[in-house]
């Protein structure tokens, strides 16, 4: 198991006439290792976002990765300390799809017209630290898409890749 997240990011910003770019990194290094109630580890997942606001991960069902035995599902309130979420372009893995997904972070209901959301386009890739963000508070709901932005409410479903380094509070 990788000790550490690491995500190389480049953009190329402005005109094109004044073009420039920026690029850096986005790491996050665990503070402890993972133990039973307390640490921090990785877990991987791939799930469906649907037109209904819940929760990105599920507890019942993603397990820590790893050797840290005992360590097992995770909980409502673990912190998400970092997360890549990638919109794969589809639905169920091979069917394509032209929704979108906004997500909540402070345990609100997601939706198009979220203030605070954050928009995921077919095939963005987001990567975030959240120290404080609860798994209960990340919420995600699939949008119509147009112009780059939400335009209303989704109806489909859409399957997204999550990686992400998690503090198991026990």
């Amino acid at each position: 198991m990788s000790d550490k997240a690491i995500a190389g990011i480049t953009t190329q910003i402005l005109l094109d006439k004044i073009k420039s770019s920026m690029n850096g990194s986005y790491s996050y290094s665990p503070a402890s290792a993972l133990s039973t109630s307390s640490g921090e580890g990785w877990i991987y997942a791939e799930k469906s976002v649907t037109s209904g606001s819940d929760d990105l991960l599920a507890t019942a069902t993603e397990d820590y990765l790893g050797s840290a035995v005992g360590a097992g599902t995770i909980a409502a309130g673990d912190k998400i300390k970092w997360i890549a979420i990638k919109h794969t372009g589809t639905s169920d893995g091979t069917t394509v799809t032209a929704e979108g997904v906004v997500l909540a972070l402070a345990a609100g209901t997601a939706a198009h017209n979220l203030g605070p959301g954050i928009f995921l386009d077919v095939g963005d890739l987001i990567v975030l630290k959240l120290p404080n963000t609860t798994v209960a508070d990340l919420h995600a709901i699939t949008v119509r898409a147009g112009a780059g932005v939400p335009s209303g409410a989704g109806s489909g479903t859409v399957r997204v890749r999550i990686a992400a380094i998690l503090e198991n509070v026990g």
